[in-house]
């Protein structure tokens, strides 16, 4: 893209080997440092790849979060009857499962 601009490319700062050969637990990842911490942790991503659970990466060795919208999401690919049930109300998407899902979770700690 920069070269469209007239600007040279700037090299990648990881590589595949980088980020998919290896445990990434010890890189700086928000998440990881609050879980560290002592906070709990929530995520909720409605696709199905990503840096940390690309398909032949190792991703993290922990757990990335407490609480996870993924195997829900994951479930929700494979069992259509489910899908149907959980996405196809009026109105009814995917962020409003992941908005229910966190509703649970800040009620979980009050």
């Amino acid at each position: 893209m920069r070269e469209m601009v007239d600007q040279e490319p700037i090299p990648a700062d990881w590589t595949y080997s980088t980020y998919c050969r290896k445990y990434l637990d010890e890189s700086v990842y928000i998440p990881v440092q609050y879980r560290n911490a002592g906070y709990k942790t929530f995520g909720a991503q409605d696709y199905s790849a990503s840096l940390l659970n690309f398909p032949n990466c190792m991703g993290l060795e922990k757990r990335e979060f407490q609480h996870s919208y993924r195997p829900f999401d994951l479930l929700l690919s494979m069992d259509r009857k489910l899908k149907i049930a959980h996405e196809t109300a009026p109105c009814l998407r995917s962020h409003n499962n992941m908005l229910k899902y966190l509703e649970k979770f800040l009620n979980s700690y009050k």
